[in-house]
């Protein structure tokens, strides 16, 4: 998995008004997952 696509996808889902159960059905994650990427303010190393 390249994490910072995916990261970036999220921010971008999320602008649309994505939700975090949507973005985690998506992906194939934890809806924690999701919400705890995207409390992040930089893209995971």
């Amino acid at each position: 998995m390249q994490s910072e696509e995916v990261w970036m996808s999220m921010k971008v889902l999320q602008q649309h008004g994505w939700s975090i159960a949507a973005m985690a059905c998506e992906f194939g994650l934890n809806w924690r997952t999701v919400k705890r990427a995207l409390e992040r303010q930089a893209a995971p190393a």
